[in-house]
């Protein structure tokens, strides 16, 4: 389960209240790249974005909507993934276009 910070305040104004919510549960909730996944995490593919060329590949790899993505490592400029069975090191540019929640 993944769960966000959510300032409840109006733009200039300083935020008195805070609450964190389960997105998971909140169908609608925009989705994050995976780049900005943390290591441990497990997040589910919502979609993914860029040319064709790129979302035919990586579809090859296991990243296709509802897929599970479990973040073994982030450094930053690489992340590496477990997707259906195999771990897979991907480009932090790469991993910007896989959207996830």
């Amino acid at each position: 389960m993944r769960a966000w910070l959510i300032a409840s305040c109006a733009p200039h104004v300083q935020c008195l209240t805070r609450e964190v919510i389960d997105v998971s549960e909140m169908p609608g909730m925009p989705a994050m790249p995976l780049a900005f996944a943390r290591a441990g995490e497990t997040v589910t593919v919502q979609r993914v974005r860029g040319a064709e060329s790129l979302k035919h590949h990586l579809a090859n790899l296991g990243f296709v909507e509802g897929s599970q993505v479990h973040v073994v490592a982030n450094a930053g400029s690489n992340i590496i993934v477990m997707v259906k069975g195999a771990r897979l090191g991907l480009d932090a540019k790469v991993a910007q276009h896989v959207m996830a929640i």
